[in-house]
């Protein structure tokens, strides 16, 4: 399931006089489905749409896979993951071979973000739990650009 939403992002510029320039890009949510546990299995996100996942780790032992295509050489990628306020989930950008090219372990209720702007190929994102709600509870949104 697809819907589309608008968010701002507004970027201050300097020189002679203060300027300030605000854009508003089309954002896609993409709902979450399963399965989506291993790269083979993982769930297509087109990186150019700027999506934001909302997903939900359905059990302890749960891990979402989202494939974020072919990133273009020179190009970075960024991923933030939103869990909810009592959740801790994981998130690590992952190469083809399933390697470790970045990843973060913030703690409940913190956003983990990652980034890496030396990867080109087909890249995957990798959400894993470490504590908190699962199932309708274990909500979290995760946020994908490049």
């Amino acid at each position: 399931m697809i819907h589309s939403c608008f968010f701002q992002r507004t970027w201050a510029l300097a020189g002679a006089m203060a300027l300030a320039a605000t854009a508003v890009h089309a954002m896609t949510v993409v709902i979450e489905r399963e399965p989506n546990n291993t790269l083979a299995s993982a769930q297509a996100v087109d990186p150019n749409k700027l999506p934001l996942v909302q997903g939900t780790m359905a059990s302890t032992s749960d891990v979402d896979v989202y494939r974020v295509g072919y990133i273009p050489g020179g190009e970075c990628i960024a991923a933030t993951l939103a869990p909810n306020p009592s959740g801790d989930y994981n998130l690590a950008l992952v190469d083809k071979n399933n390697r470790t090219i970045a990843s973060s372990r913030n703690g409940v209720g913190q956003m983990d973000p990652v980034t890496s702007c030396t990867v080109q190929g087909p890249v995957y994102l990798r959400v894993t739990y470490a504590s908190g709600p699962v199932g309708p509870a274990g909500t979290y949104s995760l946020e994908i650009s490049y």
